[in-house]
């Protein structure tokens, strides 16, 4: 299924590598480890899981960027260093979708 993202607020280079920065001392808190979230909706329900691994390598596609200069490893450890550069983030699909992931990384990986 395809979609399109609208509507999405365009980041200035500088709050986009902000955001990066701060998601990175985020993530840093799971990096490199697997958390199993159980729940059910009911407690007359079953329980279900997910298995959730955070990889430092999986950083940088949760952003939505693709970098022609850094590997996703040292991607990850550039914006954890805050030593991030604009040139280092390009939209891995398009503007709108990174801008949007963007948008709610800060919140997603507010566990």
């Amino acid at each position: 299924m395809k979609y399109k993202i609208q509507n999405t607020r365009m980041l200035s280079p500088t709050e986009l590598l902000t955001i990066l920065c701060k998601s990175a001392k985020l993530y840093s808190e799971y990096a490199d480890t697997t958390l199993l979230f159980i729940f059910r909706e009911k407690k007359s329900d079953v329980y279900d899981y997910y298995e959730v691994r955070y990889g430092k390598n999986n950083f940088m596609h949760l952003a939505g960027i693709k970098s022609e200069t850094l590997s996703a490893t040292a991607f990850y450890e550039a914006c954890e260093k805050q030593i991030i550069k604009r040139e280092d983030c390009k939209p891995r699909r398009d503007s709108n979708t990174m801008y949007a992931k963007a948008a709610v990384m800060e919140q997603m990986l507010n566990l």
